[in-house]
């Protein structure tokens, strides 16, 4: 993924610290396994596949907003 970094004017994945403003989105379960997963990249394929389920399951449901 290191392109995919480049691309977006980075040298890495994101750390926890970085995505610790996303942990009002996630449960505390959720969260406490995304800090247990690993780090860098591991973590962040992680991350990326819960949010991906919590945007389907919020559109599929159709009561997606804005984000804040």
């Amino acid at each position: 993924m290191g392109a995919l970094w480049s691309a977006l004017g980075r040298d890495r994945a994101p750390d926890l610290e970085e995505l610790g403003h996303y942990a009002v989105a996630f449960s505390q379960d959720e969260w406490t396994a995304l800090v247990l997963v690993g780090d860098g990249e591991k973590r962040f394929d992680h991350f990326r596949s819960l949010w991906a389920c919590k945007e389907a399951y919020v559109k599929a449901r159709g009561d997606a907003s804005p984000s804040t």
